[in-house]
């Protein structure tokens, strides 16, 4: 894998604390459901986040629930959320084994708040 630059385009607030997020990524990929993006930033480390849905085979959408340090945040979340439009950063790109076992007809998803995210896909494909 290889480190990669995307492009904040997008911000949009769903509650006080969590926003939906969009990122050019520039380049044509082919998303998986269980697959996440990792940023990586020189002072902090590397972070991963699970991505909602992929639009045009370029714009990675994703939902972050903003966690200050006083909260037990690790300053991640502050970061991104906070980000102005324009704003670029690194990542690395595609990654992830969190996939459904095929053959199982009855499934159960328990997910709440953000947690949802990682399920989002994998739910609309089971029920395809």
């Amino acid at each position: 894998m290889s480190l990669k630059t995307c492009t904040l385009i997008k911000k949009i607030p769903l509650t006080n604390d969590v926003w939906e997020l969009h990122y050019d990524l520039s380049l044509f990929t082919e998303m998986k459901s269980w697959q996440f993006i990792t940023f990586i930033m020189k002072w902090i480390g590397g972070r991963s986040y699970s991505i909602l849905e992929i639009l045009n085979w370029k714009i990675a959408i994703l939902v972050i629930k903003r966690w200050g340090i006083e909260d037990g945040g690790r300053g991640w979340s502050l970061y991104l959320c906070d980000a102005q439009i324009g704003e670029e950063f690194q990542y690395v790109w595609p990654a992830g084994h969190f996939n459904l076992s095929e053959g199982i007809k009855n499934r159960l998803f328990l997910g709440t708040g953000t947690w949802l995210v990682p399920l989002y896909n994998q739910i609309l494909f089971w029920l395809a």
